[in-house]
């Protein structure tokens, strides 16, 4: 948001500066015009004015997009030029036998290129090259650079800013936490994470209900290798968090993942929630259970919940989780629920193999309402055979 502010703000103030300009300007060519003694100056004062200054401006203009452009070209030939040397030095100092002078001097005398080239071999390299990559950093000023552009208005100068201290494993602002800019909040918690701080993951999984949806599908990706930790220390607690937007929260990281990471009483855990968390984490109960018998007693739960909403979303988790025991209710639910719960146990009993199909198969014969298991089965046999 103050980017765009910053941005808004140097647009209206360039915009006014060219107007008070042209205007006074124009007011100078006119009483220059009008002072003059020759009477033909002194008949369209106003109008000579008007068409002699914007032409003047433009001239003006011109001349200075030119120099500025001439002055840019110079200086990517100027770069282009010296990258190969700048990258076999680089590659010689970081493999311990190059000249480290020339380097400082490289990185003196071409600090924009050099940054470029530098930023790339961060990326490019692990182990001990990276070590020295990283010594190096420090070494030439490059970090205290990327420190203090992290607090650039340019959100681009300050995400390559952030991404580069975390490659460097250079601690992060925590303030930056908190910026009032999404995708500033989001880059610093990824640049937190991949520079190895100990406390990185608690920090980061902390501030994931501040965050928009976007922003925790992203913030999931980056959390996802500390995954296994979350999950034994700090998921539970989150789960059963007074605040439902942690709560949620935390349900989702654990669906975004989609890796089985056994919680120990998950499905304990979840019955004590609200109605609508248990149904978001039905999805993830897959995962996050050891076996099909620790997800039975919720599956079970909710089959047999009051509230209908509850009903279909069960029906489809015993299914993909092959909870063969559940094919009692499932069939009460076939023959009792509503049109969609009715539909959803069908599915799910077409799913549950031979023994599911056959009961779809009576039902179709006797039972009171074989519209839906007729509609099952042609499905699943649609599915089977591609």
């Amino acid at each position: 948001m103050k980017t765009s502010e910053s941005s808004r703000v140097r647009v209206w103030i360039s915009i006014s500066l060219m107007v008070a300009v042209y205007i006074g300007a124009v007011y100078w060519v006119y009483r220059a015009s009008s002072s003059s003694s020759v009477p033909a100056a002194r008949l369209l004062p106003l109008a000579t004015s008007l068409a002699v200054v914007p032409c003047v401006l433009v001239m003006i203009l011109a001349i200075c997009s030119m120099i500025a452009k001439s002055f840019r070209y110079v200086a990517r030939v100027k770069a282009a030029g010296i990258s190969p040397e700048i990258r076999e030095t680089l590659a010689s100092v970081a493999a311990g036998d190059g000249d480290r002078e020339r380097l400082k001097w490289l990185a003196q005398q071409y600090p924009r290129p050099f940054e470029i080239i530098f930023t790339e071999f961060l990326s490019s390299f692990g182990g001990q090259i990276n070590l020295e990559l990283r010594s190096l950093a420090a070494e030439l000023g490059l970090a205290e650079r990327w420190r203090m552009g992290t607090r650039s208005r340019n959100f681009l100068v300050q995400k390559m800013a952030l991404a580069n201290l975390g490659r460097i494993g250079q601690a992060i602002d925590p303030k930056l936490l908190q910026h009032p800019l999404e995708q500033t909040r989001i880059e610093a918690a990824c640049a937190l994470l991949a520079s190895g701080s100990a406390d990185a993951a608690a920090e980061v999984f902390r501030m994931l209900p501040d965050q928009s949806l976007l922003g925790r599908i992203l913030l999931a990706d980056s959390l996802r290798p500390f995954a296994t930790e979350i999950c034994e220390r700090y998921l539970a607690n989150g789960i059963r968090s007074a605040d439902p937007r942690r709560a949620r929260a935390s349900v989702d990281l654990l669906r975004a993942w989609e890796r089985w990471i056994p919680i120990e009483g998950f499905s304990k855990l979840m019955a004590g929630q609200d109605l609508d968390l248990r149904l978001a984490a039905l999805p993830a109960l897959r995962y996050a259970s050891a076996t099909g018998q620790d997800a039975a007693p919720e599956v079970f739960a909710l089959l047999e919940f009051p509230d209908e909403r509850a009903h279909a979303p069960a029906a489809k988790a015993a299914s993909d989780m092959g909870i063969s025991a559940s094919i009692p209710l499932l069939l009460s639910q076939l023959r009792t629920g509503g049109p969609a719960s009715a539909l959803a146990a069908a599915k799910a009993l077409a799913d549950m193999g031979a023994e599911g199909q056959d009961l779809l198969e009576n039902e179709i014969l006797t039972g009171v309402r074989p519209q839906y298991a007729l509609q099952a089965l042609e499905q699943s046999l649609v599915a089977e055979r591609g």
